[in-house]
């Protein structure tokens, strides 16, 4: 049996440049837009890792 694919997943950011991994086959939920990362789980938590260094959110309305 061959080996299944792993599943793609995109980068997210909202308004407040928060990230979040999201389902690469879905629409990104309101709020939120694809940054145009995709890739393997493990890829985009490296991709967050390295573009998202300070988690604090943005004050909204700055």
């Amino acid at each position: 049996m061959p080996d299944t694919p792993a599943p793609l997943w995109t980068v997210l950011v909202n308004d407040a440049r928060q990230h979040a991994l999201f389902p690469a086959d879905l629409p990104a939920p309101a709020g939120w837009r694809p940054t145009g990362f995709t890739g393997t789980e493990e890829a985009c938590e490296a991709h967050v890792d390295a573009t998202w260094p300070d988690i604090r959110p943005l004050p909204l309305g700055s």
